[in-house]
């Protein structure tokens, strides 16, 4: 019997099962696709689309809900917010634990799927750097990244370079 590694100190948990999750997610979608060029009058495509469907939107919960509740990045706390069963809607906001006004919200990252017509697309995540806690338009925004540690990676080398 050989023995589990044990995760690096500050390495995320849930990142095996995230993977897995995304694996079959990718599975999934290939699947409905491939119902989606059936006839309709097949037997059963219907109620394979159905089940499907509700695997997608299953796995897709599971992804979303295995991010960090709350995750360090040096003086920079990530902590979930939000989370939207229905519209697979996720958002967390970034805190400044050491700056000058320690506690300040200086943004916010927001996962979002995409509709593709029979099932929703893998997350992307947008982060937006906003010093005045929501009171105006954020200063600064980078979309696109496919997890919310990489677009607070973002906001760590903006806020640096700053």
């Amino acid at each position: 019997m050989g023995t589990a590694e044990e995760p690096a100190s500050g390495a995320d948990p849930l990142e095996g099962v995230r993977n897995a999750v995304q694996e079959a997610g990718s599975q999934v979608l290939f699947a409905l696709r491939a119902c989606s060029e059936l006839p309709p009058d097949s037997p059963e495509v219907e109620d394979f689309q159905q089940w499907l469907g509700g695997a997608a939107l299953l796995l897709a919960w599971a992804e979303v809900r295995s991010y960090p509740l709350r995750q360090s990045f040096g003086r920079l706390i990530l902590e979930r917010t939000e989370f939207q069963e229905v519209s697979l809607r996720a958002a967390w906001r970034v805190v400044d634990e050491a700056g000058a006004e320690a506690g300040a919200v200086v943004g916010t990252v927001i996962g979002q799927r995409k509709w593709l017509g029979h099932a929703h697309d893998r997350p992307t995540f947008t982060v937006a750097h906003d010093p005045t806690g929501g009171q105006r338009e954020a200063a600064w925004t980078s979309a696109g990244h496919p997890s919310p540690t990489l677009a607070v990676a973002a906001l760590v080398d903006h806020l640096e370079r700053r």
